[in-house]
């Protein structure tokens, strides 16, 4: 039977009972109501229902306070797709923004793809997983793309689980080789694609901003001009961080000139903001196409400027905080690429690697003379050879 407690001002309906293990469960269901009148009345409505709440699996019990269409107790079954509405609503809670959630969407509609209709999501397993695989596989999608919405797919089961629409947790096993190759636009690359008359002269000057700032696509439209830099705001960055980037007069004048171009384009012809931003990366497959060359897309530009980076300086923490990368374990990637291959890819940047390098060997020695004369000065050295040194015979 039900019983009544009262947490603040509000009453709820608890219902306790013993598992097959012999533990105690207990749930407590919202009365919607500071008044005990009220709430006497109501707890008798979950104690006639009591077996639903207790079992909280395929079904569920929906009580006419909870919902103001309702002019009775109604009792529904909870299917996969209802537990995504939730799951969607509850992110929308939380302020997430609408690209991640739509990627969620995209990520758990490659699940329900595989489900019949109307499957209750208490009935979810393995097997459904093993299902997901293979129908992915069939779809011919890539690693990356598998490993992405499954990503998604996990994190609602995790919320299902917590909400114990489902009984156990469900194994899902990562995905091999989801390492991606670092491209990038080499120099010799570059200069061919500011060399070619089918290019506007707007997009060659866009190009150059992305690959001396390390800007995303839609940064320079989303971000605030302040004096000489641009302010990334945390709302629009992907990492969630607010950053500044440094702009000399050049790049200053070429991100006045995109931001222009796009308030011409919304109020004349009425573009939305997503097609002007799509419109440079269309452009830039172009001119690369043009060139023989099919792999290289827009967002390539600004792995260009972080390798550049990465190579020049050394110093990984700082130029993860410089572009927006989430970890220091996204920047690890371009600074890992062997410098004689970033040389080959910028040799306008190779003499100062190279001091880079050089100064980097000699900073090295240093330390590893420093370390030899502590040691000496210590006595280690000579201790540890004492204990090295083989027993006398006799």
């Amino acid at each position: 039977m039900a019983s009544l407690r009262k947490i603040g001002h509000k009453y709820y309906a608890r219902v306790r009972w013993y598992d097959d293990n012999d533990q105690q469960q207990e749930k407590t269901a919202p009365l919607n109501t500071n008044l005990k009148s009220d709430a006497l009345v109501r707890v008798k409505k979950v104690t006639k229902y009591e077996h639903i709440v207790k079992d909280g699996e395929d079904y569920s019990a929906i009580f006419v306070w909870e919902d103001d269409d309702n002019t009775e107790t109604q009792i529904v079954r909870r299917t996969v797709q209802d537990a995504i509405d939730k799951y969607l609503t509850f992110k929308e809670f939380r302020n997430q923004r609408k690209s991640t959630i739509d990627r969620s969407k995209v990520g758990l509609k490659s699940l329900t793809d595989t489900l019949t209709k109307n499957r209750a999501v208490s009935t979810l397993n393995d097997d459904d997983i093993e299902k997901w695989f293979k129908k992915s596989k069939e779809k011919g999608h890539k690693p990356n793309t598998m490993a992405c919405n499954r990503a998604k797919i996990v994190s609602f089961l995790n919320h299902c689980y917590r909400k114990e629409w489902i009984k156990k947790e469900i194994y899902f096993p990562s995905i091999d080789n989801t390492q991606k190759e670092i491209k990038c636009v080499s120099e010799d690359l570059f200069r061919d694609i500011q060399g070619l008359d089918s290019v506007d002269s707007h997009f060659k000057r866009a190009f150059f901003l992305y690959i001396s700032t390390g800007l995303r696509r839609a940064e320079p439209f989303n971000g605030e001009i302040i004096g000489n830099q641009l302010r990334v705001n945390r709302e629009s960055s992907k990492s969630k961080s607010t950053r500044y980037v440094n702009l000399n007069p050049q790049q200053k004048e070429i991100l006045i000139e995109m931001r222009e171009r796009a308030d011409f384009l919304r109020v004349k012809y009425e573009y939305k903001q997503k097609s002007i931003e799509m419109r440079y990366s269309k452009e830039f497959k172009k001119a690369c196409r043009e060139l023989g060359v099919e792999d290289i897309h827009l967002h390539h530009l600004r792995n260009s400027y972080i390798i550049i980076r990465c190579a020049i300086t050394g110093d990984i923490m700082a130029v993860s905080k410089e572009v927006g990368h989430a970890n220091v374990t996204q920047t690890q990637q371009y600074a890992d690429i062997d410098p004689q291959v970033v040389m080959s890819w910028f040799p306008s940047w190779e003499k100062i690697i190279m001091e880079r390098l050089k100064l980097k060997e000699s900073s090295s020695t240093f330390n590893v003379m420093l370390n030899d004369v502590n040691t000496a000065k210590s006595g280690k050295r000579a201790r540890s050879a004492r204990v090295n040194e083989p027993a006398l015979l006799t």
